[in-house]
Parts: C-alpha cells; sequence; structure tokens
C-alpha cells in the first residue's frame, strides 16, 4: 500500500466520524478530469487549423495530422499513437492540476509524491486508454535467429522496448524535471524562469576550453563522426527544429516573428513551441537583429508500460547499436535498400551510396537513416559499413551457394553488426572513456536495453563541442578540384593551398559534389583532421542549419525533455553532493564557476549540458566525471540489455564462440583498408598519425583472413 492509499484509508476513517476532510480523490472525480483534460486538447487542435490558416503553421508540418508508420507486420498509423498520447498527457495534467491545486492538506508535490499519486491514479484510467501499445496485438518468436528492423522482440518480456517509436527511457525510471510535473520546462528554484540558453552560451560556453591536451595522441574526425554515428543509429527524435519547406526558408512551426526579432504572442503560437531571446548586446546577432530562435518541442508517446508518467519523448529509430544507419529502422525501409540478389545492399556507379532517380537540394545519396549524409565524412562512414556488408555477402554467397538471398542478407547483416559493436567497445569507448568496458557479457532481460534521455539528451551531446569550425580535404599534395556550391544563385570556392577548407554550416545536408568527386580526400579527412581541443568553434554557435546556434538549442532541448539539473545526476552517480556553489570549485574552474553565478541563482539550477561539460578534466580526457558516468552506465546496459548483442554465447540464436573471437580481431582500422583504396593506415585509425600511432601498408593487415574466417 502506497502513501496515497494510507491518504484515501485516513479519509474514509475521517469521514466516517462525520469530519469531511478530503485526503485523496475518488476514482470517479480522478476519470471526470481525466476526461476533461483530454477534451481540453481538441481546443488545441482548432487552434492549429487557425494558426495554419495565418501561416504560423506551414501545410506540410502540422503535428497533429502527419502521419509515421510503424514497422510494416504492426499495420498501424503511429499518428494515432501520438494523437492518445497527447490526449493522455492533457488528462494526467488535469488530475495533477485539480489535486495539488485543490487540496490544501496534502503533502508539497515532489517527485516521490507524484509519482504514488499517478501509480495510485492508474487503474482510475480505462486500460484501453492508457496502454494503446496493447491493440498493437504484436507476437514475438522466442526462436527468431536474427534481430528485428525497429528493434521490436528483443525483450521477450516487453516487445516494445527499444522499438522505433517508442519513448527514451530514464536512467532513474521516474527522475523527470518538469515545473508542473508533466511536460512543462523547468524553472529556477526561485520560481523565475532559467536564463536563456543563449546568454549560457556567450557568456560561457564559448569561452571554456574543451580539455587538456598533454599527449600526441588526438582524436580523428573519423572518431567523432563515428560517434554521430552512433547518435544516429541509437536515437532519432521527431520535432522540425532544423527542417526548413521546400517552398520557403521559414521552420514548418513558426515561434518567432517573421523577421525573427520578437517571440510570438502566446495567441499566434503552437503549444509546441519553445522558442528561447537572443539579448540585444549579442556580439554575432546585432548585425543580423534576431531577438528570437526558434525552437520546436519533440514530439512525446506513451508510457510502454500502460502507466501515468510525465511527458516522454519519442525516437523514430530503433534504441540497439544495431546499424539501423545503414539497414533502416523497419521492413519497408529495409526492402528498398537491397538489390534482392545475393543478399546485397544497394549502391551506384563507382561503388557509393544508392542515389535517387531526382535529386532535390543536393541531396542525391541515401542509407538506412536520413541524416546519412548531414557532412561528407558522415556519408562515408555509412559507405564503408555498406561495402563491408556487400562484401561479406559475397563471401557467403561463395561459402555457401544454395543459400537464398534473405538468408545471406540476414547473416551479413548479422555479422556486420557485430563488427560494428566490436568497434564500438573495443576501440570507440576506450578513447571517449579512457578505460575499457568488458565486452563479455550474459544477456539479462531485467536490464533496460533502450536509449536513455539522460545519455542521448545530454551527455552525448557535448561531443559537438569538439567540432571544427571546417572539414579538411586532403589529396595526397596535389590541389583538389575547385568545388563549386550553387547557393541562392551565387558560387562559393573554399580552397587553401592543396586544402578544401569547407565551412561546416556551408555544406550542412547539401553534400553531394563533395562526397561524389572526393572520396579519397574524405578518407584523409576522417584519419588525419583532428577534433577541435580548444575553444569551442563559433562556428557550432552560429552558422549551422541557417544560423542554427547548435550549443544553445542542445541546452534546450535538455529542457525540453525533462532533464535533472546537473546536482542530482551527481547524485545519482554517487559522486559529493552540490549544496553551493564553493562545492563546484575543485569540480569545476574558477572562472566557469564565476560565470555560473552569472548565469543561475542557484547551483540546483545549473543544466547538466553545462555543468557536465565545464567539469575539469584529467590530461588527455575527452569528458569529465559525470557525463563519464551517464555514458558509461549507457553503454553497460546497451550490451547487457541486448539480446542480440555478439559476445552473448549462451543463447540458441548466439554466434560460434570461435566466430566471436575472430571478430574480436576486427579493427576499424583492417575495415577502412577492406572496403577502400587506402595503401596505408594508422594502426589505431580514430586517433591521428603520431609517432606512437605509426602507419602501417594495409597489405600488413590480414584483410582476406578475417572476412573468410568470418564466413565459414
Amino acid at each position: 500500500m502506497n502513501f496515497y492509499n494510507i491518504l484515501c484509508l485516513l479519509t474514509t476513517i475521517l469521514m466516517t466520524k462525520g469530519i469531511n476532510y478530503t485526503l485523496c480523490q475518488s476514482c470517479d472525480e480522478k476519470w471526470k478530469n481525466f476526461q476533461t483534460g483530454m477534451a481540453s486538447f481538441d481546443i488545441e487542435i482548432a487552434k492549429d487549423t487557425l494558426l495554419t490558416k495565418s501561416g504560423y503553421i506551414t501545410d506540410n508540418a502540422e503535428p497533429f495530422t502527419s502521419v509515421f508508420k510503424l514497422n510494416e507486420k504492426y499495420n498501424k498509423n503511429i499518428n494515432d499513437l501520438f494523437l492518445k498520447s497527447e490526449k493522455l498527457l492533457h488528462g494526467t495534467q488535469k488530475i495533477l492540476d485539480d489535486y495539488f491545486g485543490k487540496y490544501t492538506n496534502q503533502p508539497k508535490p515532489n517527485t516521490t509524491n507524484i509519482k504514488e499519486f499517478l501509480d495510485a491514479s492508474t487503474e482510475c484510467i480505462p486500460r484501453v486508454i492508457r496502454c494503446p501499445y496493447e491493440s498493437l496485438n504484436i507476437k514475438c518468436d522466442p526462436s527468431e535467429k536474427y534481430r528485428s528492423f525497429d528493434g521490436s522482440c528483443n525483450n521477450l518480456g516487453k516487445p516494445y522496448q527499444g522499438a522505433a517509436f517508442t519513448h527514451y527511457s530514464r536512467i532513474d525510471d521516474f527522475v523527470t524535471f518538469y515545473d508542473d510535473n508533466i511536460r512543462e520546462i523547468r524553472k529556477s528554484i526561485t520560481g523565475e524562469n532559467l536564463i536563456s540558453p543563449r546568454i549560457i552560451t556567450n557568456e560561457i560556453l564559448l569561452k571554456t576550453h574543451n580539455t587538456k591536451q598533454c599527449s600526441k595522441e588526438i582524436p580523428n574526425m573519423g572518431w567523432l563522426l563515428f560517434g554521430q554515428v552512433i547518435t544516429h543509429d541509437i536515437a532519432g527524435s521527431i520535432n522540425n527544429v532544423h527542417e526548413k519547406t521546400e517552398r520557403t526558408n521559414d521552420p514548418p512551426i513558426r515561434c518567432c516573428t517573421q523577421d525573427y526579432k520578437n517571440i510570438l504572442p502566446s495567441s499566434k503560437m503552437h503549444s509546441s513551441c519553445l522558442p528561447f531571446s537572443i539579448p540585444n548586446n549579442d556580439q554575432y546577432h546585432e548585425k543580423t537583429y534576431m531577438g528570437c530562435h526558434n525552437y520546436i518541442r519533440t514530439k512525446t508517446t506513451l508510457s510502454n508500460n500502460c502507466q501515468l508518467e510525465p511527458a516522454q519523448q519519442v525516437t523514430r529509430v530503433s534504441h540497439y547499436p544495431d546499424l539501423s544507419v545503414i539497414y533502416g529502422s523497419s521492413e519497408v525501409k529495409s526492402e528498398k535498400l537491397r538489390t534482392g540478389e545475393h543478399g546485397k545492399l544497394l549502391t551506384s556507379d563507382g561503388d557509393l551510396l544508392p542515389k535517387r532517380n531526382k535529386c532535390t537540394g543536393g541531396k542525391c545519396y541515401y542509407s538506412g537513416d536520413f541524416r546519412a549524409l548531414q557532412v561528407p565524412p558522415l556519408g562515408f562512414l555509412h559507405l564503408i559499413f555498406v561495402r563491408l556488408h556487400n562484401i561479406i555477402a559475397e563471401n557467403l554467397k561463395n561459402h555457401k551457394p544454395m543459400w537464398s538471398d534473405e538468408k545471406i542478407f540476414q547473416e551479413a547483416r548479422r555479422l556486420n553488426i557485430a563488427i560494428y559493436e566490436n568497434i564500438i567497445y573495443m576501440e570507440y569507448l576506450p578513447i571517449l572513456l579512457g578505460e575499457n568496458i568488458k565486452i563479455d557479457t550474459v544477456y539479462n532481460s531485467s536490464t533496460d536495453g533502450s536509449t536513455s534521455n539522460d545519455f542521448n539528451t545530454g551527455a552525448f551531446r557535448q561531443l559537438h563541442w569538439f567540432t571544427p569550425k571546417a572539414i579538411e580535404l586532403y589529396k595526397n599534395g596535389c590541389n583538389i578540384t575547385h568545388i563549386r556550391r550553387k547557393t541562392n544563385n551565387k558560387k562559393y570556392i573554399f580552397f587553401v593551398d592543396g586544402v578544401l577548407s569547407i565551412p561546416y554550416g556551408k555544406m550542412i545536408f547539401d553534400p553531394t559534389d563533395y562526397f561524389q568527386d572526393n572520396l579519397e580526400a574524405l578518407q584523409r579527412t576522417i584519419t588525419e583532421q583532428p577534433i577541435n581541443m580548444a575553444k569551442i568553434e563559433e562556428e557550432i554557435a552560429n552558422k549551422l542549419f541557417n544560423q542554427t546556434d547548435l550549443l544553445s538549442v542542445d541546452i534546450q532541448r535538455g529542457r525540453d525533455h525533462g532533464l535533472a539539473p546537473y546536482w542530482k545526476y551527481r547524485e545519482l552517480c554517487g559522486f559529493k553532493p552540490i549544496k553551493s556553489f564553493e562545492d563546484l570549485s575543485p569540480l569545476i574552474s574558477e572562472d566557469d564557476v564565476y560565470h555560473l553565478t552569472k548565469m543561475y541563482k542557484s547551483p540546483y539550477d545549473i543544466d547538466l549540458y553545462v555543468g557536465g561539460g565545464l567539469e575539469q578534466k584529467n590530461c588527455d580526457d575527452i569528458i569529465g566525471p559525470t557525463m563519464k558516468c551517464l555514458t558509461k552506465l549507457q553503454f553497460e546496459r546497451f550490451k547487457n540489455g541486448d539480446r542480440f548483442f555478439y559476445t552473448n554465447n549462451n543463447l540458441s540464436h548466439s554466434l560460434p564462440k570461435n566466430l566471436i573471437e575472430a571478430i574480436k580481431k576486427v579493427t576499424f582500422s583492417s575495415v577502412l583498408c577492406s572496403t577502400t583504396n587506402m595503401a596505408f593506415i594508422s594502426k589505431n585509425s580514430f586517433l591521428v598519425p603520431s609517432p606512437t600511432n605509426e602507419m602501417l601498408p594495409c597489405s600488413k593487415i590480414n584483410i582476406p583472413d578475417f572476412i573468410d574466417e568470418l564466413t565459414k
């Protein structure tokens, strides 16, 4: 019996003695309030229609009418789930508001109170309303050898856990920080609004240093962008923050005035708007006269466990590191990426990524994830895993000529994913964490292997700080052909002494020319260009996605997603509590602590992205202790909570032990050598070549042997 059941029992006792002292609501009262809350959502829909007619919402971006389809086997529109989710949240908000606003004798609301109240209220709401996933009636086959494309049925007891179009998990199941306990972004503990993210970016983030560089071993762009591959593989929040309409340069939902000088009044603003202000004295925007930065909130979805809960953000991709960026997160998407012969994936002329029949806005090539060519080197990383799949498929066809296209495809996919997982844990993470994670595991069905909001929206986002100002293309000492990019009928050429230096903001989502004509140069970019180890580049704060401030958006997204403040994660990680700004001084530099006191009313207000990012690091550490703790915990969960993780050797579908040992010998360098025409590669191709990371001829890396071993 929880706290609120006890209160209700006390209510009954008091009322039998003639004392009218209400400590709890009846189920009938809760259900009535819940229905009132759901009805309020219909009013918002009516407002959306008016905003669309007035041009504040474009007709191709209405958030509650756009249709997203689930895995083909579900045969159901996920749009229906979004609608039900919004209604459920409105209903939940109403019963919370009514209880904590109406009754004066209940305890002061906090996370524990709210959870107990919602738990006690859950059974008052009909199951058909709070459990829409059950209507999908998904059936799992325990003997299935291959993982699903959308991540469903990974956990047989919880088939939706980790599936595409389900919500992110939380490191602590109920730790969300919303001002209204449901979805409104948190405020300062003083009750005031938190300061604009743009001011924090200008006054703190752009003035701090990333890390202390002590050794000569520096991570390269291949390492940084491999992290982006992982991010896109495990997370794909649904919103329209960076998307533009094809007909205009306006965002799909406009939260600022058309000249971007001011935030729209609430009467003209869509409910998913969460813009933030740009100060008048902003050094960059004082010439653009921008006073408002558009931000559209991430879509939310229903709880997978039929409980009443605060808002949980949805991801469109499977949660597991399963190369969904290559194969897609649905059977329908996967079919469009396959040749239908010999288990191979589609490629285009020159053994490049498949190419669309018609190119729009330079977007000619595609892969399993729409962000594949966000920048050209990222597309290159997609390409090498497509090529690796086809190499494995060709070997399987030669070794197993009787196997069908489907059999070869699934086996090649399984091995490709295993190699990818091995690279993550054996090469990528040791650089990020400064330590190794034990790779061998035994699957634990009680471990939630889905992507946590805290990691994806908080800890992993700090890697944006290491983005260089520009992508540098090299070409073996020869001048690269000048590349022209048409924008608004103007031609731009970026060229410096044999190295093409292209600012990030000039190539985002328009990389086709750079990709198709300079593959050899991209190979050198990912292995030789170092990440930015010094101050954060202003390019990242001012010029991405048509003047999007990526750093400020990261802060705002954390608030949007209800992330706990920095101090709470320190507590969850078992670190010394933070009770005053003075407690920060050993963790964060004195200058940064001083600026934090100017940005935040209390140390309890500090955003995870800011506080965790500013923590002082040991020599050559990429991230500080708190971000490291959250990252390590997430990858432990990915490994232990994934039934198909490649080192699991105690299940019917597990890989043979000799094959697991062969995969452990595969490195990122050997993958690059086997999928490109590179003649030399550094021993650790996630680090810039150096005296301690020597260049080796690809002929010395036993390329044919590892492929043959994998396909025996």
